[in-house]
């Protein structure tokens, strides 16, 4: 058997770079061509060899088998422990039993062959040849159609890619819009807090002012009195002290009674209530379409539960509604009307699920918006069936408690929760005043 030097002159002079390569490929698995790679000293820079193609380590390890002696002797140590095929095949019938065999088996067979001399095997290395040559073709073929596969592939990924870039440029205009439209609304909603804000903060002013005023009538009542007091007891009285002491009496009469009112009107001031509403939009649309057959009606629900049980003066000192966003339904009348209430509107996008589904919850940002407004409000209403608002309720109860929350919703089981019910300060149950019927 051949060794050394003279087998790698022997297969670099009968095989070409094309039929070793094939001999590589088929004769070690991708592992092990990696193996060889590095054994060899084959480096990519920036890359590991194992994240290589195995073919274009092949290749690299052909060209080092064909320029390197060192390098062949490698590579022909490997393939000797690997190419063990024993079929038991003579001279006389290696072209018959060629087409039935395996890649790996007539590469394992062609390597034996090639480490014997070249008198004994000649005829049976051109069959193999003559055969490998066929398949070589065929495996560039394939590799051609592959490649062709793969750029039809990539072709429509790429139109598929394209149409995806359409589509977000198009939300991200949508949402560029959208965000300018809410930037202008939140700017008016920042002004209108601001007037309500100077409303109260006038409020205030009259209040001290009217406490202010009371003292001293009550200070100037009493020196009247106390002047009445001192002309009733004199003995003799001219009728000038009479009509003195008549006129005073008058007078006093008369600052009792503006005294009276205006004590009144500051218990008034003292004792009147703000009012927070937020109105979960969603869940009271399909509670008043399943139970009513109708429509929720803003402004009555307004009229009822601002002014509550009656047993306290309430006023309207902030309303939210949360919507969500319907591609196929434009809201803008509904938003202008309940702006004309005196509602802050905040829309939410619905989103597609997976599954095809459709999902637009408001829950966390209603709750955000509550503890983050709390300190304007000394009621505040949640208008909503929905039980994940029983937590919200506890927390504001124990870190809010000079505040009263309360909750407004149909009364139905399946649609308000009881729970949410038993924690709320007050229950507004709501029923057919507050539904438009749909004709």
């Amino acid at each position: 058997m051949l060794i050394g030097k003279d087998r790698i002159e022997r297969i670099r002079k009968i095989l070409d770079p094309e039929e070793f390569m094939f001999l590589i490929t088929s004769c070690l698995s991708p592992q092990e061509i990696s193996s060889l790679s590095k054994r060899i000293g084959i480096s990519y820079d920036g890359y590991r060899a194992g994240s290589i193609p195995p073919e274009v380590l092949a290749m690299d390890l052909t060209e080092e088998f064909f320029s390197d002696f060192d390098s062949g002797e490698l590579m022909l140590n490997l393939l000797d422990e690997k190419c063990s095929f024993d079929k038991g095949l003579s001279e006389g019938n290696v072209k018959k039993e060629l087409d039935s065999l395996s890649d790996r088996e007539i590469a394992w067979l062609l390597w034996g062959l090639l480490g014997k001399p070249e008198d004994e095997c000649e005829d049976s290395i051109d069959s193999i040849l003559d055969n490998l040559q066929d398949r070589v073709m065929e495996k560039q073929w394939q590799i051609i159609e592959e490649r062709k596969g793969h750029y039809e592939s990539t072709l429509e990924e790429s139109e598929r890619l394209k149409r995806k870039l359409k589509e977000m440029e198009r939300r991200e205009e949508k949402f560029k819009h959208q965000k300018e439209r809410l930037e202008r609304r939140i700017e008016e909603l920042l002004q209108r807090l601001s007037q309500k804000e100077s409303s109260l903060e006038e409020l205030s002013s009259q209040c001290h002012s009217l406490e202010k005023e009371s003292g001293q009538l009550k200070s100037e009542l009493a020196s009247i009195k106390e002047r009445v007091s001192d002309a009733e007891r004199l003995k003799e009285k001219s009728e000038k002290e009479i009509q003195e002491v008549e006129l005073l009496k008058s007078k006093i009469g008369s600052v009792e009674k503006e005294l009276a009112l205006r004590e009144e009107k500051l218990k008034n001031l003292k004792n009147l209530k703000r009012v927070g509403v937020f109105v979960d939009a969603q869940n009271l649309y399909y509670a008043a379409k399943e139970e009513f057959k109708g429509k929720l009606d803003y402004k009555a629900l307004l009229d009822k539960i601002v002014k509550g049980s009656g047993k306290e003066d309430r006023f309207l000192a902030g309303a939210y509604a949360y919507l969500v966003e319907n591609p196929e339904k434009d809201q803008t009348k509904f938003q202008k009307l309940l702006e004309s209430f005196g509602f802050q509107v905040k829309f939410r996008e619905l989103l597609e699920r997976s599954d095809g589904s459709k999902k637009g919850n408001w829950d966390l940002g209603l709750t955000i918006d509550i503890i983050q407004t709390i300190s304007r409000f000394d009621v505040v209403i949640i208008v909503s069936g929905d039980g994940d608002f029983v937590d919200l309720i506890k927390y504001l109860k124990k870190q809010h408690d000079e505040v009263k929350v309360e909750v407004a919703a149909f009364p139905s089981r399946q649609r308000t929760s009881q729970r949410l019910i038993k924690e709320a300060d007050y229950f507004h149950e709501l029923g057919q005043d507050v539904i438009i019927r749909e004709e």
